[in-house]
């Protein structure tokens, strides 16, 4: 019944289509947790559908090409969610875990992976040798995969574990897997708990960003977002920790079920690097006294550089007080940085999004990426180059979808501007409305077409690479 439903939904496409926004996967029955990467020519948008995982083929002018089944749980009654993509440019490897049990006691119960060039499967699904189970994240340097979990141990203290492990393209494990960082003491009462973790590289090494919380006997309950680095021959190098708050009562939350751990915990923060610096983006409680409970939340930046010396902290995103926001999304535009996230403001959530520059200045005002009706939640972004797309999952039809908004990263969206500003050059077709223009962008030529003189044009496109440029 899943596969009849997704074909139904690719005859429905055109029409759900609204402004910019367009649907990736729009059907019967829910679809969530979508996650992007831009590979080669196109990018490729993974996400649960009904307990199983599947991707989507994107073009760069926001085109849904193919839709693919990747896997169904191997046990009735288990559910595949939360996938990760990462790519070296030609393959992509795409993580996700499965849970299952009593909904009492639901837990998630390992990491699988499959590896894909376009729609053609190169490794079939295998589990990921990493000792974790849940909350799985992936990042390239460009020739090896560094995927990372977690899971807590059912013992006094409660423990939990941030593991790793470097794979290469063909899906081979290398080293042994990695230790990054644990939570739990040694006392009875000094429990521990790591959330969901982000990485990236900086094509060498990778960088964890995670939630991390632990009780002090007799003191502190201490909440931070922590990151490590490891090298690609699987060295954790010490890092620092970008956000810390205290409260004065044993507020780890407990391992199951996942619906009770709080959002600071379960919807991870996010990472990126622009060839200079990493910009991290998370979520904090108004109030640390509410938990175990949730409260309203706020977005905050920090921009870290190679070393791991944070050169600008607590950077205000998104804080307005008593609404939610949070959820945010992070990447790297050239030398800037495009960050998201789901915010309350209006009664519902929406999405929106800013730029910032290498040093953690806003650029420009808020971008709304979406404002439909009811919620649109956990957004996840991608740039091509010249292009961003963000994808969601989205209620606006009363049942959770997938949609998608490709944005223009420039700071114009009138072409017109953009013939008359530097290396660019517009011309008419004689004796029509036709309008070719081309212009260069970081060393790439730029074409876009308006059949009606200028009122509508055609999404960027990349058809070459130069500095000197004629039509």
């Amino acid at each position: 019944m899943k596969i009849i439903s997704l074909t139904f939904l690719i005859a429905m496409l055109a029409i759900f289509a609204n402004g910019n926004e367009f649907p990736i996967c729009a059907g019967i029955g829910n679809q969530g947790a979508p996650d992007v990467a831009f590979v080669g020519n196109e990018y490729i948008v993974v996400y649960d559908s009904l307990g199983d995982i599947w991707a989507a083929r994107v073009d760069l002018q926001g085109n849904v090409l193919e839709r693919f089944f990747i896997h169904t749980p191997d046990l009735p009654d288990w559910r595949d969610t939360l996938p990760a993509v990462a790519t070296d440019g030609e393959r992509w490897f795409v993580v996700w875990t499965a849970r299952g049990g009593l909904a009492e006691e639901e837990r998630f119960l390992g990491i699988w992976g499959a590896i894909y060039e376009g729609s053609t499967v190169i490794v079939e699904p295998f589990m990921i040798q990493i000792g974790a189970s849940c909350f799985p994240a992936i990042s390239c340097n460009g020739n090896i995969f560094l995927i990372t979990g977690t899971v807590s141990t059912i013992s006094i203290p409660q423990r939990s574990y941030l593991r790793g492990r470097l794979y290469n393209r063909d899906g081979n494990p290398l080293f042994s897997d990695i230790l990054i960082d644990q939570a739990g003491g040694t006392y009875e009462e000094e429990d521990g708990y790591i959330g969901f973790p982000a990485i990236t590289s900086d094509g060498e090494r990778f960088i964890v960003v995670y939630p991390w919380c632990q009780w002090i006997f007799g003191e502190h309950t201490l909440h931070a977002i922590k990151f490590k680095f490891v090298t690609p021959d699987g060295i954790v190098v010490d890092g620092g920790t970008v956000f810390a708050e205290y409260t004065s009562e044993p507020t780890v939350p407990p391992m199951y079920p996942p619906e009770l751990i709080p959002k600071l915990y379960t919807i991870p923060p996010d990472i990126a690097f622009s060839g200079i610096n990493y910009f991290c983006s998370h979520h904090v409680l108004e109030n640390y006294l509410v938990l175990p409970f949730d409260g309203f939340y706020n977005v905050l930046g920090a921009v870290i550089n190679q070393a791991g010396e944070i050169l600008l902290n607590e950077i205000p995103i998104a804080v307005v007080e008593d609404i939610s926001e949070f959820a945010s999304g992070v990447m790297a535009e050239h030398e800037n940085f495009f960050v998201v996230w789901q915010d309350f403001r209006a009664g519902n959530f929406n999405i929106y999004g800013r730029h910032y520059s290498q040093d953690g200045n806003s650029i420009l005002d808020e971008i709304v990426i979406t404002e439909a009706a009811r919620d649109q939640t956990l957004p996840s972004v991608a740039f091509d180059d010249l292009n961003i797309l963000v994808v969601w999952q989205d209620f606006r039809n009363s049942n959770w979808d997938i949609w998608g908004n490709l944005l223009h990263k420039g700071w114009t969206d009138d072409p017109l501007a953009l013939a008359y500003n530097g290396n660019r050059h517009l011309v008419r077709k004689p004796r029509s409305g036709e309008l070719h223009l081309v212009y260069t962008d970081h060393d790439k030529v730029i074409y876009r077409y308006s059949s009606n003189g200028g009122t509508d044009w055609t999404l960027p496109e990349i058809i070459g690479g130069c500095r000197v440029i004629s039509v």
